[in-house]
Formats: structure tokens, sequence, C-alpha cells
């Protein structure tokens, strides 16, 4: 869930280039997933406590897996997307639609915002 918002934060950039994407990615979506995460491993702490042993357990899979998450969505996500992101329109399915000639001159066809 993590890496699905940073790249939403990553797609929505109007910078053109891949480190630029990256750094606007990281600075305004990061702070709350990463906001999201602490607040998921700070309430699993809560159940490592119990006596029962169900909840330890459970706090132990919640906490390492909302750590694996962040550590992996923000440093190794990140570094990917600023080596191998798409950059400009690349894969955005709305700027082939509207480029296409078909769609484009077809009456019928174009895109709702021309």
């Amino acid at each position: 869930d993590y890496c699905a918002h940073l790249a939403e934060g990553y797609r929505s950039s109007t910078s053109p280039d891949r480190r630029g994407r990256t750094k606007d990615m990281l600075t305004t979506v990061a702070v709350s997933v990463l906001s999201g995460a602490v607040s998921t491993i700070v309430s699993s702490c809560f159940l490592l406590g119990p006596l029962i042993t169900f909840f330890p357990k459970f706090g132990t899979g919640i906490l390492l897996t909302a750590a694996c998450s962040i550590v992996m969505s923000i440093f190794v996500f990140s570094a990917c997307m600023s080596i191998f992101g798409p950059q400009r329109n690349q894969g955005d399915l709305f700027y082939l639609c509207k480029s296409s000639p078909k769609i484009r001159d077809e009456p019928g066809l174009r895109p709702a915002d021309e």
C-alpha cells in the first residue's frame, strides 16, 4: 500500500525528469506514508505485551510487515523510480489516447476535455 501511494505521488508530479519526480514524490507523499507506517508500528507494539500467546505473535507479524514495507517503499522503491521510472508522458494512457489520430479526428471518440 505504501508503494501505491508513492507511485501516485510520482505519477502526479509535474517535473519532466526522474530525479525531479522522485524528489516531488518524497517531499509531498512520503511524509503521509511515513506517518501511517509509524502509527501502525506504534499500535502494533501494544500487542506485544499480553500474556495470551496469539497477541504477541500477531503484533510481531504486523510490526515486521509494516517495518519492512516502509523501508522497502521509501528506500528501494524511491531508488528504482529515480533510475527506472517513467519520464514525461511515458506510460500515460490518456496522453496516448489524446495523441491518437483515430481518437483525435473521430467526432464521437474525442476526449471529454476537448
